[in-house]
């Protein structure tokens, strides 16, 4: 009997514990939509997206210079929990200043404010651990760091809803407390991986990972950058509408590249190859099927998930699915450039993200005024296509599969 290719099979098992996070965690947006007023949803939504972004900026590309730095050798000869100590001491320090500039631009309570601040070191931890994790192939437990909070907020959200406490208060507070019992998990994890006496500074990994850093800061923020824009011009409210429009969509084509993208990196990084059939034929094939699939249920789905409150919307929902796609191939081209990109490859990446933002950062001006929440949908869809096809211009001479 022929065995399963080795990258479906740690792909499949990655994907589990991504599934089963990721629905809990649509189950507990579902659950903040539908009983939250539209102004707080879009309030915790804007906590969520501001907790989901610096991290990754402020942990200074580490995660990634672990990965292309350590695979080259045996971990477990370095002292790699010195340069973890490190980068969160840098972490907690960087963090700050922005934390205080988003109190004050968006009008974030203190209280809120300092929970943020808490959130942003232990989840910069979360994500350094699962690198280490990722290069000792422990790929199922370094996915489980990372997502598995996801399971306790649900669990959280569900506590509150039995007992009354279902408020904007409590949730953020209760959204904190997942990060903290991840962390401790973490901790636990780490202490048990091996490790060595050999010393590698923190510079000269930043260095490793300077220019993919670089493109993953602004491929987040390109992410993310949408709700920025219309927390601060159209309000919270408007946030809440557009992201519990696109929850169901996002969340199935996020869920898909994330597992996929997990083991890619590294496995590509260690010269190994993906087969022809799964990267021309499979995948696409599942993207188009998922995609004629939203355009016509998502409107009802909606519908029951939140008794109608974010009807009318079809618009919406198109676009969303088209932006959908695109992360979904943009996620797995920064996966397979941070297995195999060089270093010109980076700067041309950035390049192509950066004229995106510019692109983006200009329609938004222009059509959010006009369009509402829908100008932002337009200018997120029409910019990343943009990041898209540069993306595949670099990577078209790349020898991905075999």
């Amino acid at each position: 009997m022929k065995k399963p290719d080795e990258l479906i099979k740690k792909v499949g098992g990655v994907s589990s514990i991504i599934f089963i996070s990721s629905i809990c965690f649509f189950f507990a947006n579902i659950f903040l939509g539908r009983y939250l007023s539209k102004s707080d949803y879009g309030y915790f939504q804007f906590i969520r997206t501001v907790t989901f972004i610096i991290p990754s900026v402020v942990v200074l590309g580490m995660d990634i210079s672990f990965i292309r730095f350590f695979s080259q050798s045996d971990i477990s000869n370095y002292n790699w929990l010195r340069n973890i100590v490190i980068s969160i001491r840098n972490t907690s320090i960087i963090s700050l200043p922005i934390v205080i500039l988003v109190v004050v631009l968006y009008h974030i309570t203190f209280f809120h404010g300092f929970l943020i601040y808490i959130i942003l070191i232990l989840y910069s931890f979360l994500i350094l651990s699962n690198s280490i994790l990722r290069l000792n192939s422990k790929y199922f437990t370094a996915q489980f760091l990372t997502s598995g909070w996801r399971i306790i907020f649900f669990l959280f959200i569900v506590l509150l809803f039995i007992t009354n406490y279902l408020t904007k208060k409590y949730v953020v507070l209760f959204y904190f407390l997942s990060f903290l019992i991840f962390v401790l998990f973490g901790i636990k994890f780490l202490l048990s991986s091996p490790k060595g006496q050999e010393r590698v500074s923190n510079t000269l990994l930043f260095k490793k990972g300077l220019l993919f850093f670089f493109i993953t800061i602004s491929g987040m923020i390109m992410t993310q950058l949408d709700r920025f824009f219309i927390s601060k011009i159209l309000g919270f409210k408007a946030l809440g509408i557009y992201v519990a429009v696109s929850v169901v969509i996002i969340t199935v084509f996020n869920l898909m590249s994330t597992s996929i993208g997990f083991v890619l990196m590294p496995y590509l990084a260690k010269g190994k190859k993906i087969k022809k059939k799964l990267m021309y034929i499979l995948i696409p094939s599942v993207m188009l099927l998922l995609s004629i699939i939203f355009i016509f249920f998502t409107e009802s789905m909606n519908h029951f998930f939140y008794k109608g409150r974010y009807d009318g919307h079809q618009n919406l929902i198109v676009l969303f699915v088209a932006i959908g796609v695109l992360q979904f191939f943009y996620n797995i081209m920064y996966f397979s450039l941070g297995g195999i990109g060089t270093k010109l490859d980076f700067t041309k990446f950035f390049f192509s993200i950066g004229l995106s933002i510019v692109v983006f950062v200009v329609l938004c001006v222009i059509l959010l005024p006009k369009l509402n929440i829908l100008g932002a949908a337009i200018a997120t869809a029409i910019s990343w296509l943009i990041r898209d096809i540069g993306g595949i211009i670099i990577l078209r001479k790349k020898r991905l599969h075999v």
